[in-house]
């Protein structure tokens, strides 16, 4: 019986591998949808790791730029460790730069959040423009991402995922029509509605 070789295509492979490789990266959360009556969003930025060994028990520090298709960013916050060395980043229109988030512990009373995920990160989107869209969200430019490793309440050890172990994130934001546009379409549908009646 002639037996019959499999052959799988190259990007199956690849994505294949990239899925097996990924150990840990940011997610990006929207708190909800933009409207005219609520144009603001709060985005926020989780670390998330995986720990195959059972050894990686905190994520340790991490670094991105912030970048939105449009509209505009404020308040960036930062919920892990604050002191000089991170960063909560700088606004500028549709991106945050330079945000550095991480946490340091191994002192007397200063313990690890050990959430798996955390958020390390928020900052708030808002437009004028509510013409209904799909806002994408991604962080950019990361150059460290690391999980402590056997960490305990007096120390830690950092493993570096970036760059082959790293994911970016990805996000959306929904922008919906303004209710004072969809008004008077009703309103426009109505009279067309009377008109038609009348005409029969």
């Amino acid at each position: 019986m002639r037996k019959t070789m499999r052959i799988i295509p190259l990007a199956s492979l690849v994505l294949a591998f990239a899925a097996a490789a990924q150990q840990g990266g940011w997610l990006i959360e929207s708190s909800n949808v933009v409207s005219a009556s609520q144009p603001t969003t709060t985005v926020e930025v989780w670390a998330w790791f995986d720990d195959p060994t059972g050894e990686r028990n905190a994520f340790g520090r991490g670094d991105f730029d912030f970048i939105a298709a449009d509209g505009e960013f404020s308040n960036p916050q930062m919920y892990l460790w604050t002191s000089p060395g991170f960063s909560a980043g700088t606004p500028t229109g549709n991106s945050v730069r330079g945000v550095f988030v991480g946490q340091l512990w191994g002192f007397v009373g200063l313990f690890a959040n050990m959430q798996n995920p955390v958020l390390v990160w928020s900052v708030d989107w808002t437009t004028a423009d509510f013409t209904p869209r799909t806002v994408s969200l991604d962080t950019r430019n990361t150059t460290t991402f690391q999980i402590g490793t056997n960490s305990t309440q007096i120390g830690m050890n950092l493993l570096e995922l970036y760059p082959q172990g790293f994911t970016p994130g990805t996000g959306v934001i929904q922008v919906v029509p303004s209710p004072a546009i969809a008004t008077p379409l009703l309103v426009l549908g109505a009279v067309m509605l009377r008109r038609r009646r009348r005409a029969v």
